[in-house]
């Protein structure tokens, strides 16, 4: 079999993620959690 040369020793086939990835990721997420609390918030003052 060859070897994939693009390939680390190391890697164990998941992709290593980056930093910036990881940021994104947390930032989405985080922004996805206020805008749900925000929004049950509104909905409960109105109903």
């Amino acid at each position: 079999m060859l070897k994939d040369p693009t390939r680390n020793a190391q890697d164990t086939g998941v992709r290593q993620t980056g930093l910036r990835e990881l940021a994104w990721f947390v930032g989405l997420w985080a922004a996805g959690v206020l805008t749900v609390t925000v929004l049950g918030g509104i909905i409960k003052l109105f109903l």
